[in-house]
């Protein structure tokens, strides 16, 4: 034992004021059990068809709502196609002057004006 071991044992007494009557843990749980009243039991309600099959419809709900969102992402028309307006090669061969890019500006409605000015703000 070190110094303040044997300072602390010295200046507070070893003996433990509190103090457990003797055979109390033996016979504890047989006091405990029979202070504990007696319990009726209890009646139960049979459950209604509703209560029966409400997770079954719960379940059903939830897979019917998953197969739609499924067939909603995989059948959706895409818009893809509807960004810029389809050019034939045609048109661009023979001339015309007016190419893909010119249609998208047209498509978005920007014109010359606000292009410098994009440009103009981004140097």
């Amino acid at each position: 034992m070190n110094n303040e071991q044997l300072e602390i044992e010295r200046r507070f007494d070893k003996n433990q004021p509190f103090k457990v009557p003797e055979g109390y843990f033996d016979r504890l749980a047989a006091d405990v059990m029979a202070n504990i009243p007696e319990q009726k039991p209890v009646a139960t309600v049979p459950l209604s068809w509703w209560r029966r099959l409400r997770p079954v419809a719960v379940a059903a709900a939830c897979v019917c709502a998953a197969v739609f969102s499924i067939q909603l992402f995989l059948h959706a028309p895409s818009d893809k196609h509807h960004a810029v307006p389809h050019v034939s090669s045609a048109s661009q061969t023979n001339g015309d002057s007016y190419g893909t890019l010119d249609m998208a500006a047209d498509y978005t409605m920007i014109d010359n004006d606000y292009i410098y000015a994009m440009v103009s703000e981004n140097q």
